[in-house]
C-alpha cells in the first residue's frame, strides 16, 4: 500500500498522540491512586516525586492559590535547559518562557484548563536559554493534591521532529505549487477512476476560459 507524505506524517502524529494520552492517563491514574493512598495512611507505592521522574516528559505542579510552581521533574530541567528553582521562583515561568506567539495561547488554554475542569491539550512552542525552539504537546488538567490543594497539573512532550517534517513538507509542496504555475505546459493528476485533482494554472485558464 502507497502512503502520500501527507498520510505519513498523519500517521506520525497519530501514532505521537496516542502514545501521550497513554502517559498522561498513566500520569493522572498514578496521582489519584497516590493520592487516596496518602489519605487513607496506606503508602505502599513510591513517592510522587520518584513516580513523576520515571516519566520522559516535561512534568510541572502549578499551585492555583498562590500561583507558584510546587513541582518540576528533572526531566524537565534536563529538556527545557532552565534549572528547576527558576520555575518554582516564577509563577509565569511557563507563559514567560514560551515563544512569544504562542504566549497568549498557553494563558487562553491553561484558563480554559482551570475553568472546565477537563484534560486540555495544546501544541505550542518553548524557548530555551540558548534560544533553540521546542515544540511541545502539552496537556493540562486540574487535581487535588494529597493536602487538598488545588493544582494545575502539565505534562508536555517533544513534538519538534514532527514539526519539522511538517514545515519541510509544506516548503516542498510550495515550491512544487510554484514551480506548477509557473510552467506554459499543462500539468495534472487523476485518482485512480481518472477523475482531476488538481491541475495547474495555465491548464485551468485554456479550459475554463
Amino acid at each position: 500500500m502507497h502512503l502520500s507524505a501527507f498520510a505519513i506524517v498523519q500517521l506520525i502524529r497519530l501514532l505521537m498522540i496516542l502514545s501521550v494520552v497513554a502517559a498522561v492517563a498513566l500520569v493522572f491514574s498514578r496521582l489519584d491512586r497516590q493520592r487516596k493512598l496518602a489519605q487513607s495512611q496506606e503508602a505502599s507505592e513510591p513517592p510522587i516525586t520518584q513516580s513523576i521522574e520515571l516519566i520522559q516528559a516535561v512534568f510541572w505542579h502549578r499551585n492555583l492559590e498562590s500561583k507558584q510552581f510546587t513541582l518540576v521533574s528533572k526531566y524537565t530541567e534536563r529538556m527545557l535547559g532552565f534549572p528547576i528553582s527558576a520555575w518554582l521562583a516564577d509563577g509565569n515561568f511557563l507563559e514567560n518562557h514560551s515563544h512569544p506567539d504562542d504566549r497568549q495561547l498557553v494563558t487562553f488554554f491553561c484558563r480554559q484548563a482551570i475553568e472546565s475542569g477537563n484534560l486540555v491539550e495544546i501544541e505550542h512552542r518553548f524557548v530555551t536559554p540558548d534560544a533553540r525552539v521546542i515544540w511541545l504537546r502539552t496537556y493540562f488538567q486540574v487535581i487535588k493534591s494529597t493536602d487538598c490543594a488545588t493544582i494545575l497539573t502539565g505534562l508536555g512532550h517533544d513534538i519538534t521532529p514532527s514539526r519539522l517534517l511538517q514545515s519541510e513538507l509544506f516548503e516542498q509542496r510550495r515550491h512544487f505549487e510554484m514551480f506548477m504555475n509557473s510552467t506554459p505546459d499543462f500539468i495534472y493528476f487523476k485518482d485512480q477512476r481518472s477523475r482531476f485533482t488538481q491541475i495547474n494554472r495555465e491548464m485551468a485558464s485554456k479550459l475554463f476560459h
